[in-house]
């Protein structure tokens, strides 16, 4: 079971990351970081592309799958096109 305590460490691990194509604006900054849950099998992180067809999608959800890695962490990165009905973290 995932705590909110362990939620708001993964947020603070997730701030470092940096947009590929623009690295001084976060993906929380952009908006890309959505929402961070606990889901069945684990922890899931939602993300969002800042227009359809963001070409550097692809790498955002490696670089959060990658960072997690790092610290032990497993969680499902899960791209939604539409923001309806999430938070905003």
């Amino acid at each position: 079971m995932t705590t909110t305590t362990q939620i708001e460490e993964v947020w603070a691990l997730l701030e470092q990351l940096t947009d590929p194509e623009i690295p001084v604006i976060t993906l929380r900054e952009l908006g890309i970081l959505r929402d961070i849950r606990e889901s069945a099998d684990g922890l899931e992180v939602i993300i969002t592309p800042t227009y359809s067809g963001c070409p550097a999608m692809g790498q955002i959800e490696a670089d959060v799958r990658d960072l997690l890695s790092e610290q032990g962490i497993t969680a499902k990165v899960t791209t939604r096109l539409s923001q309806h009905g999430l938070p905003t973290g």
